[in-house]
């Protein structure tokens, strides 16, 4: 039985624990009996029946209380059912568990040829299996999925994969409708090894094809030598080109690795950018920013590996503000980090499209950084903090969801017997993915230690900071719009807060500075409806990077000051006029509005004169 598996992962090493699940995924075992077809549909003939009734539990070795799998073999067509069910044991909170039947398919090498059809809406998910790996259901990956409608008709597809033991798992896509009540909704799989067939992909009639060989780095962009050089795609026109990866010298495996990496420049009119890729090797796409020249360039959104060879698959970044990125093109490394060996020419097609609908989740927010000089920081710290490492998070496939961050202090601690006014927060982030608006929040404890949550002994202090996590990860600058007045002596609560992502990691990260507070979690999603610390979730080594700036005076932002060099001149002007036409990434951009033109020149002109 499946229900959603929430995993809390460290974000730069990888490790992932499984948190308490919020429903249930055991049925009790019914007694099996056979599948019943009705309607048009019928098994094929020499059909095996699986076995399982409705309500059995009899091939699920994963979330099932049998424990193991049902086999399939070459060339045999298993039929079955699909089913939910609904526990309401507690009448206000009825809990949905669907069926899923695992399947283990011993493959000898080259293409799976799956046939499959069903009564109802179905997926079917080839997961390749691990025998040797203990924690193989808290970790498995999905190979492919593909999706079934009734409408369909039978449906073959071929999937290329190593010889090795794969899982074929057919489930109904709904909760709803699928009750035993209503009868079994039948389905059957087909599977059998064509060790044979070969996957091989190649360019077609309407491609554009990429201008360098393979063996040639003539598109290698930033990771190239100067002049860097790219090629161009365009929106809705598949580009085609080869990859390669291995040691530069075959003779010396010591000598050093090369990667072929392509880059092509894309004009993105903003919005979410659409990346479907089909390749004869384990493929993977990057979009990349700052490319200009390459020294500031950094991945915004990453695919997905697109493992299952000779199958498109489509990745959707969230919100890219308008602009011209880098698309990498390349093999992907594998899982510990190494490169692949794949010689001359693994053959690759990508199509990128944009979808403008998409907004900016940032939209109103503006990065000002720390605009005050202030009295002191706390903890004090004797240089400026290094970004040391990632934090822990809520995340489902790699990518987070909701998540709030909390570090407990005590006033008494800072300067007893003194009110605090805090004014900005300095503090460390990541985000591997697209933008995030985040919050930063300052709440009174009325009753110290742990924080529970808010609304609980929990009580806002001011008003939020808003930060957009654009800018990666690093070490960066919240103001708040009025200092926050902490009581004497008071318990507080520093706390960031993370919507979900649509396509990367975000949490806080570490720093070098001293700790003085231990660091805390909350997220529903995972099950922590109250803060809990690192600490008791197996992370004691990790803690959120924050630095406090109390009093001070605050300065307000003087976006026309180009240079930083505290009042608007001539010199503006001139950065202006060399950037005008651009997007104002390299500067410019006076009125921010993404772009540099004339109304720059004008906001310019207005604030003429030395900063407020």
């Amino acid at each position: 039985m499946l229900t959603t598996i929430t995993l809390l992962a460290v974000a730069s090493e990888g490790n992932a624990f499984v948190a308490a699940p919020s429903s249930r995924d055991l049925l009790p075992v019914a007694s099996p009996s056979n599948t019943t077809f009705f309607g048009a549909f019928s098994c094929p003939a020499g059909a095996i029946d699986e076995g399982e009734g409705c309500e059995g539990d009899i091939n699920d070795p994963c979330f099932g209380s049998s424990g193991a799998p049902g086999f399939i073999s070459d060339g045999q067509t298993i039929c079955g059912n699909l089913f939910t069910t609904t526990d309401t044991t507690d009448p206000a909170n009825p809990v949905d568990t669907r069926d899923l039947d695992w399947f283990l398919f011993s493959h000898a090498g080259g293409a799976i040829d799956l046939t499959f059809a069903a009564e109802a809406d179905m997926f079917l998910t080839v997961i390749p299996y691990d025998a040797a790996d203990p924690a193989f259901c808290d970790n498995f990956s999905q190979l492919v999925t593909y999706t079934y409608a009734p409408a369909d008709g039978e449906r073959a597809e071929q999937v290329f994969a190593a010889a090795g033991d794969y899982f074929l798992v057919p489930f109904g896509i709904d909760f709803d409708g699928y009750d035993c009540g209503a009868g079994d909704f039948a389905y059957y799989l087909g599977a059998s090894s064509d060790p044979s067939a070969v996957c091989e992909v190649s360019s077609e009639a309407g491609d554009d094809v990429e201008v360098e060989p393979c063996g040639v780095d003539a598109n290698g962009g930033c990771n190239g030598t100067l002049p860097f050089q790219f090629e161009n795609i365009s929106a809705g026109v598949t580009f085609s080109g080869t990859s390669y990866s291995g040691v530069v010298d075959p003779a010396d495996p010591d000598g050093g690795e090369i990667r072929d990496t392509d880059w092509m420049l894309y004009d993105h009119p903003g919005g979410a950018i659409i990346y479907t890729s089909i390749a004869d090797f384990p493929f993977q796409g990057l979009v990349v920013n700052n490319v200009d020249d390459c020294i500031d360039a950094g991945v915004i959104f990453a695919t997905e590996v697109n493992a299952a060879g000779c199958i498109s698959q489509t990745d959707v970044s969230g919100f890219i503000p308008a602009g011209t990125y880098a698309i990498w093109a390349g093999v992907a490394l594998n899982d510990d980090g190494s490169q692949r060996l794949l010689e001359c020419a693994g053959n690759y097609r990508i199509t990128i499209t944009s979808d403008t609908t998409v907004t900016d989740p940032c939209d109103g927010i503006v990065n000002d950084g720390c605009s005050v000089v202030p009295d002191f920081i706390y903890p004090a710290n004797a240089a400026d903090p290094l970004l040391t490492g990632g934090g822990v998070a809520c995340a489902g496939g790699g990518i987070t969801t909701e998540n709030t961050f909390a570090n407990p202090y005590s006033a008494t601690d800072i300067m007893p017997g003194m009110e605090l006014s805090l004014s900005c927060v300095s503090f460390a982030l990541q985000n591997t993915g697209t933008s995030l608006p985040a919050t930063v929040q300052v709440w009174l404890d009325s009753d110290g230690g742990a924080p529970t949550a808010p609304g609980v002994d929990l009580t806002e202090l001011g008003s939020p900071a808003q930060y957009c996590s654009n800018a990666g990860t690093g070490i960066f600058q919240a103001t708040f719009p009025e200092p926050v007045v902490i009581p004497a002596d008071a318990n507080f609560v520093v706390s960031l807060d993370f919507p979900p992502s649509t396509d990367g990691f975000a949490a806080i990260g570490t720093t070098d500075a001293p700790t003085v507070s231990e660091t805390y979690i909350l997220s529903a999603s995972c099950g922590l409806t109250t803060f809990v610390s690192y600490d008791n979730i197996g992370f004691p080594d990790i803690d959120w990077g924050v630095e406090l700036y109390f009093g001070g005076d605050v300065s307000l932002p003087c976006p026309t000051d180009l240079d930083d060099d505290g009042d608007t001149d001539f010199n503006d002007i001139l950065i202006v006029l060399s950037n005008f036409g651009s997007d104002g990434s390299a500067g410019g951009d006076a009125d921010e509005d993404g772009d540099v033109d004339f109304n720059d020149l004008i906001t310019l002109l207005s604030a003429f004169g030395p900063c407020p």
